[in-house]
């Protein structure tokens, strides 16, 4: 089982990501509808949702996820970078 101190904003790595409460990512999914269910991947199901009028993509970590914290991380990373980039895009 992945503990919530495996994914905290503030890591030793430096993830600049957001960090939403429980709460609030139950009212964006409607409480984990399966409307919302985009599908499923390696950590667990996937959830459309709402923030902000902006339409947005949640994975839940399935408790018997074959894969860690620390690939979850890696994941978490990768997008936040594509994410800069089609932003921002690339550096010149």
């Amino acid at each position: 089982m992945i503990e919530i101190e495996d994914l905290e904003e503030n890591d030793n790595e430096g993830i600049e990501v957001p960090y939403f409460d429980f709460e609030s990512i139950l009212v964006a999914t409607n409480d984990f509808s399966y409307a919302n269910k985009l599908g499923k991947g390696g950590f667990g199901p996937v959830y459309k949702g709402k923030f902000g009028g902006q339409e947005i993509a949640i994975k839940r970590l399935s408790s018997v996820s074959s894969q860690g914290s620390l690939e979850f991380k890696n994941e978490v990373v990768l997008i936040a970078d594509v994410y800069y980039l089609q932003v921002h895009g690339l550096p010149k």
